[in-house]
């Protein structure tokens, strides 16, 4: 009987670190996303003359959003 209730808590034991694993890594990896593309760069390569396109594929590449005032 001793064995069975063993293997009960090694069994819950086993899936809580599962879990704890899983979440961490679902943290974790929504942190590693793209890094943010800076307003400075964006005013470097439009100085260049790298055009639009270019801009704006990197701006959305990079998931970045920019908080404009008026």
């Amino acid at each position: 009987m001793r064995s069975t209730l063993f293997t009960r808590w090694q069994h819950h034991y086993y899936c809580l670190h599962a879990v704890i694993f899983v979440t961490a890594a679902a943290f974790l990896g929504g942190c590693a996303g793209h890094p943010p593309f800076p307003m400075s760069d964006v005013v470097a390569m439009s100085k260049n003359n790298r055009g639009a396109e270019p801009i704006i594929s990197k701006i959305r590449t990079s998931q970045t959003t920019y908080a404009l005032r008026g």
